[in-house]
């Protein structure tokens, strides 16, 4: 029995999880929370007592007593008032804060975190429905206002059963059958039995509340998350204007929108029934205990047990009894809710980095004279038992310049993923001069490596920080990379020069086009000046006269450098000393340009196939 009890309240461990994130990240803001519980409850307590002893006196014609407990009672009211007011604001702003702190908190995980452990759609998912989750039924800030009300109605009910039990325990000065019903041994007992029915009302109709709104909450989710889309990536996202016009989907996205608008509507509408019929339910259970209470004050004021001024103080101390346990109940399953997707957020901000494992430096050398092998190398994607990669062996030998070919899936980019140790192998291992790579430093090997993915990315940001990857730069370093990637006579056109923010996300931003683009990432591949160069597809976006250049360039620029380029275009293989052909995650074939042609094999095949257009 009683580890069932612990598990059904096992989501207050969560809950404690996250008020300590939250005292991390504000170590006032809980003790100025229970401090505001302190002020909210002294405000009406107050007021019922001195309300009595207002009454009382104005009864007995103590008229001057009646006019000074007024006056206390009014300048309690005020400075109390005016403090909670001010205090209740600063929780607010505070818990805000916090939340915007968390939200970097995780936004900083995820750009620490390795590329494995994001790219797994799990983790991903996860933190897409936390966080939209949040949005729409509150996050860390709303889970500590729940806690205060909890704490608040504690208060209260501490301070209400013992102003009841008080009540129950006044004996009554008349005789008769009033004073039967006024004495404590039938008023205590049929308080208690009032109390408890009340309760146990309440707590079935919110554990039924709560199942149903478990329901409605996925559905809620799906059907936001459809609309979102819809909003964000459909409507707003103006790259896909040509597409809609070009091919005319606007009524076949109109029609999209409006169903799931309707199932939308649909699940609003349920959410409100559900808190109609919640409502009702509670407030007539309310309503059962406050005529209770009354009954209660007025039998025993009849039977002179308390004085007439002792209604308002025990009305509403039993009034605010009641207030209380609802709102324990109804905080209590918000929190339930609330820590059932934010156990998931903590658990995203507790994972490990699976790559920050070594700890030897990378040796500095003048001469960028490194090894780099691979041992007997599988690989497979989490999740998966096919593999990409089987059982390759190869040395990339210093300062050559690498060619990796092959058709389509063949694992050329995950080559290049298990190089920069963006993933680990499945099995066998990757050496740097003769060393496991993880055993060195995660963060100094990945400086030894330059690369342009085939996916790469720019950021609406300045050109000068895109390419130097930095807040702070050296300008000549840049303006000489962009130079060499033939993109400088265009930035010298613009008017703010490197200030100039890519794309329309700000106002003045530029949009370019995809050799632009391309070549944009070329120079920030550049100004890293790391000993390993790696392009991945480099010159997919270019027009061949462009395409020619960049090679030209980089056979000077990366003649002291280790460079590996990936491509489908077999004219860029005559610019490397050594290529690698890979075949359904195997090496295939090996060699030179001249050798592979007298080979006749895989390489000679795609070079015939492509030679018109290079000849």
């Amino acid at each position: 029995m009683k580890s069932r009890f612990i598990n059904k309240y096992d989501y207050h461990k969560t809950g404690y999880r996250l008020m300590k994130l939250l005292h991390k990240t504000d170590r006032d803001i809980i003790p100025l929370a229970m401090l505001l519980s302190l002020l909210q409850t002294a405000i009406p307590y107050s007021g019922f007592f001195l309300s009595a002893l207002i009454i009382d006196s104005l009864t007995a014609g103590a008229y001057e007593t009646a006019l000074r407990t007024s006056i206390i009672l009014i300048a309690i009211n005020l400075i109390l008032g005016l403090l909670m007011d001010l205090l209740d604001q600063v929780v607010k702003y505070k818990g805000q804060a916090s939340a915007i702190n968390l939200k970097f908190m995780l936004r900083e995980k995820a750009l620490a975190l390795d590329l494995e452990t994001m790219e797994n759609a799990g983790v991903q998912e996860k933190i897409n429905t936390t966080e939209f989750t949040m949005k729409l039924y509150g996050g860390i800030s709303y889970i500590l206002t729940c806690y205060q009300s909890i704490f608040t109605a504690l208060l209260s009910v501490i301070l209400s059963v013992g102003m009841i039990i008080n009540l129950c325990f006044h004996k009554p000065v008349r005789s008769g059958n009033l004073s039967i019903l006024a004495s404590p041994a039938v008023s205590l007992p049929a308080f208690i039995l009032i109390l408890l029915a009340v309760i146990l009302w309440q707590k079935r109709i919110n554990q039924s509340a709560i199942k149903q709104q478990e329901r409605n909450k996925a559905d809620h989710v799906v059907a936001e998350h459809q609309l979102g889309y819809m909003i964000n990536q459909v409507f707003l996202d103006y790259s896909k204007g040509k597409v809609i016009r070009i091919f005319d989907m606007k009524s076949m996205i109109m029609e999209r929108f409006s169903v799931w608008r309707k199932v939308t509507r649909n699940v609003y509408e349920e959410m409100i029934d559900i808190y109609k019929r919640s409502f009702t339910l509670n407030s007539c259970s309310n309503s059962l205990f406050i005529a209770f209470s009354y009954l209660l004050v007025f039998i025993k004021i009849l039977a002179q047990a308390v004085s007439i001024g002792s209604f308002t103080k025990y009305v509403g101390a039993m009034t605010q009894f009641n207030t209380a346990m609802s709102n324990i109940i109804e905080n209590n399953a918000d929190i339930l809710r609330i820590a059932g997707y934010m156990e998931s957020f903590l658990d995203f901000l507790g994972l490990e980095n699976k790559r920050e494992t070594g700890s030897i430096p990378v040796e500095k050398r003048l001469d960028n004279e490194y090894e780099l092998e691979f041992h007997n190398v599988s690989f497979s994607y989490p999740g998966t038992s096919e593999e990409i990669l089987h059982n390759i062996s190869c040395k990339i030998h210093l300062k050559d310049k690498l060619a990796l070919v092959g058709e389509n899936g063949a694992g050329k980019s995950t080559f290049i993923k298990l190089l920069c140790r963006l993933y680990e192998p499945t099995k066998g291992l990757i050496t740097l001069n003769g060393v496991d790579i993880r055993k060195y430093d995660y963060g100094e090997y990945l400086r030894l490596f330059s690369i342009v993915f085939q996916d790469f990315k720019l950021f609406a940001f300045p050109v000068g920080e895109n390419i130097a990857a930095a807040k702070e730069y050296d300008e000549n370093s840049v303006l000489e990379c962009l130079k060499q990637a033939g993109m400088k006579e265009w930035v010298d056109k613009k008017k703010f020069g490197l200030s100039t923010s890519l794309f329309t996300a700000h106002s003045g931003g530029e949009d370019i086009s995809g050799g632009e683009a391309q070549k944009l990432a070329l120079a920030r591949a550049l100004y890293k000046d790391a000993p390993f160069v790696i392009l991945d597809e480099p010159t997919a976006a270019l027009d061949p006269i462009s395409e020619y250049e960049i090679y030209t360039r980089f056979e000077e620029l990366v003649k002291h450098k280790t460079s590996i380029y990936i491509s489908h275009r077999m004219s860029s293989c005559r610019f490397c000393d050594d290529i690698l052909v890979l075949k359904k995650g195997e090496v295939a074939e090996r060699g030179s340009h001249a050798v592979l042609l007298e080979k006749d094999g895989i390489y000679a095949k795609l070079w015939m196939a492509q030679a018109k257009y290079y000849a």
